[in-house]
C-alpha cells in the first residue's frame, strides 16, 4: 500500500474532487478568502525544518460502492460544488520518514453556520468511523489492516469530531504501524477538516496544538 493512498483517505480533499465538474469550484467573496487563509495549516503551525509540498486535489473513486459512507459522500459532494474551499500545503518532516509523516487540511467557507453543521453532522453520524473503516480496509489491499476508534477531541471549535485510524501495513511505501487522525473542526460558518499520518505506533504529537492553532485564527478572522 503506497502512503499517498492512506493519505487520500484521510483526506477530505480526497473524497470527491473527481465528482465535481471542472469549473464548478464556488468562488469565494473578500471574506470567505480572509477566512480560508485563517483556516490553512501554515508552516508556522508544524516543527521547524519541514518540507512543504502540494495536496493532492484527487479521486472519490475509493468511496464509491460503499453504503456506510453515502452519508459522508453526500454532504462533501454537495460542498465542493457549492461552497468555497481552499487546500494547505501539505507538510511532512525531512528524513527517512519524509511523505509518510504528513500534515495537510481543507477548509470550506459555508454561507451559514447552519449549512456548516449540516456538513459536520454527516461525520459525527454514527456511520462516519465505518466508512474510514471500510474504505481503508480497501485501500490497504491486504498488505495491512486498519482499526478505526473515535478520537477525543478538545472543544476548541463550536464543534468537532474525529477518528483515529490505527494501521499496519506491510507493502510498498509504507511498512509497519503509523497512526492517522483526522479532525472536522467547525468554527463560526467555517469547517476545516485536519488530517495527520504519523509513521509511528503513536498519533503524530504535534496534532492538538496544530487543530488548536487553526481554531485561534478563524476565531480572530471572524469566522
Amino acid at each position: 500500500m503506497r502512503r499517498r493512498g492512506i493519505v487520500g483517505v484521510l483526506a477530505v480533499a480526497a473524497l470527491v474532487a473527481a465528482a465535481v465538474p471542472a469549473g464548478a469550484k464556488a468562488k469565494p467573496s473578500a471574506a470567505d478568502k480572509v477566512l480560508l487563509r485563517a483556516g490553512v495549516v501554515t508552516a508556522a503551525d508544524v516543527p521547524a525544518g519541514w518540507l512543504t509540498g502540494s495536496q493532492a486535489d484527487t479521486s472519490a473513486d475509493e468511496f464509491k460502492g460503499f453504503g456506510v459512507c453515502r452519508a459522508v459522500y453526500r454532504a462533501v459532494f454537495n460542498a465542493r460544488a457549492t461552497v468555497p474551499y481552499q487546500l494547505s500545503k501539505a507538510f511532512s518532516p525531512a528524513g527517512a520518514d519524509n511523505g509518510i509523516t504528513i500534515v495537510d487540511d481543507t477548509v470550506l467557507a459555508f454561507p451559514t453556520v447552519a449549512r456548516a453543521d449540516t456538513f459536520v453532522a454527516a461525520f459525527q453520524a454514527a456511520s462516519g468511523g465505518p466508512c474510514v473503516q471500510a474504505v481503508l480496509a480497501k485501500a490497504l489491499k491486504g498488505d495491512g489492516h486498519a482499526v478505526v476508534v473515535p478520537l477525543a477531541v478538545a472543544p476548541v471549535g463550536d464543534t468537532t469530531v474525529g477518528y483515529e485510524a490505527m494501521i499496519t501495513s506491510n507493502g510498498p511505501g509504507l511498512t509497519g504501524p503509523s497512526v492517522g487522525d483526522i479532525v472536522v473542526l467547525r468554527v463560526g460558518r467555517v469547517v476545516a477538516y485536519v488530517s495527520t499520518l504519523n509513521a509511528a505506533a503513536t498519533a503524530l504529537p504535534e496534532g492538538p496544538a496544530i487543530v488548536a492553532a487553526v481554531a485561534t485564527r478563524l476565531r480572530q478572522a471572524g469566522a
